[in-house]
C-alpha cells in the first residue's frame, strides 16, 4: 500500500508503540518528510490497515534485524484485523496514524482516528489520552475540524475554539469547556472563566459545533490559527487568541493580519 506521509512541519497525533510498552499513549508525532514514518519506526516502513480507518506502520525488517517482539503492537494487529498470520509478530517500534486520500489521489497520513481508539478500548487495549486530544481525535483532527491545539504550560495541551472575542477551551483532565475572553486567555486581565459541562469527548465536540453554528471562518495572518466570527457586520481588527499579535482585519479584503500579511 503506497501511503505518503503528511506535509512538512505538521505534527500528527498517533500511537507510538515501543516493545516494552504495556499501554498505548496518544502523543504528537512529527512527520516532516517523505521518510518521516520510516524515521519514527526506525527502518523501512510497511503499512497495514487496522479497524477504525487507521494504519499500523512497522519496520518490515524488524525480525531480521533482531529487534525484540512488540507484544502490544502484535496484540493490536491481531485484534484489529491487520491480516497477520496467527503466529506472526511485530518486532521493534510501531506507529499508528490515520490516513486520508488527498486531492491528487495519494494517501496521506493524518491523526489517529477516534474510531480506532474506541476499537482498541473495546478489545481491552488501554489507550491514554488527554481530554483535549480525545476531543481533537473525535472531531477528525485540528485542521479538518477548524480547531486549534496548543501548549498551555508543561505537557498540558489544550484544544481551543475562538468565536469573536471568546475562547472556548478543553483542557487536559476533563471535558468541561472553559469560556474565556481573549484578554483573559492571553493573561492580560484576571477574569473568571465561564464553564460548560460536558461528560465526554463526543459531547464536548458537539457543543463546540453548536456554539459556532452559522459562524464565518477565518485564519490568523500571523499564526494560521482558526478564528470563527458570528455572522454580523464588523469593523476594525479582531485579535487572535492563539498568538495575540495577528487576527482578522475587517478593514481590508484579505481580512487577516500578522507578520505573514502582505
Amino acid at each position: 500500500m503506497d501511503t505518503m506521509p503528511a506535509p512538512p512541519s505538521r505534527t500528527l497525533y498517533g500511537l507510538v508503540l515501543d516493545p516494552d510498552d504495556e499501554t498505548a499513549v496518544v502523543r504528537g508525532v512529527a512527520v516532516e518528510s517523505s521518510g518521516g514514518v520510516s524515521d519514527v519506526v526506525g527502518g523501512r516502513a510497511q503499512a497495514v490497515e487496522i479497524d477504525g480507518g487507521s494504519v499500523l506502520w512497522l519496520d518490515e525488517e524488524g525480525k531480521t534485524k533482531g529487534y525484540p517482539t512488540n507484544l502490544l503492537a502484535t496484540k493490536i494487529a491481531h485484534r484489529l484485523h491487520a491480516g497477520l498470520y496467527p503466529d506472526d509478530t511485530i518486532n521493534g517500534r510501531a506507529l499508528i496514524l490515520g490516513e486520508r486520500t488527498g486531492r491528487d489521489g495519494e494517501l496521506t497520513s493524518t491523526d489517529l482516528t477516534w474510531d480506532t481508539v474506541e476499537a482498541l478500548r473495546a478489545v481491552g487495549v488501554a489507550v491514554i489520552a488527554q481530554a483535549s486530544q480525545e476531543v481533537l481525535l473525535t472531531a477528525g483532527g485540528a485542521w479538518n475540524a477548524s480547531l486549534n491545539h496548543e501548549r498551555a504550560g508543561g505537557n498540558c495541551m489544550v484544544t481551543t475554539q475562538q468565536i469573536d472575542e471568546t475562547v472556548y477551551v478543553v483542557g487536559q483532565d476533563d471535558f468541561v469547556i472553559g469560556a474565556y475572553s481573549t484578554a483573559s486567555w492571553l493573561g492580560e486581565v484576571d477574569e473568571e472563566a465561564g464553564l460548560i459541562e460536558t461528560e465526554n469527548a463526543r459531547q464536548a465536540w458537539q457543543m463546540l459545533q453548536h456554539l459556532r453554528e452559522d459562524c464565518l471562518l477565518w485564519q490568523c495572518g500571523g499564526c494560521d490559527a482558526w478564528i470563527h466570527t458570528s455572522n454580523r457586520p464588523r469593523v476594525g481588527v479582531l485579535r487572535c487568541a492563539t498568538c495575540g499579535d495577528g487576527g482578522v482585519d475587517f478593514h481590508h479584503a484579505d481580512r487577516h493580519v500578522g507578520e505573514d500579511s502582505d
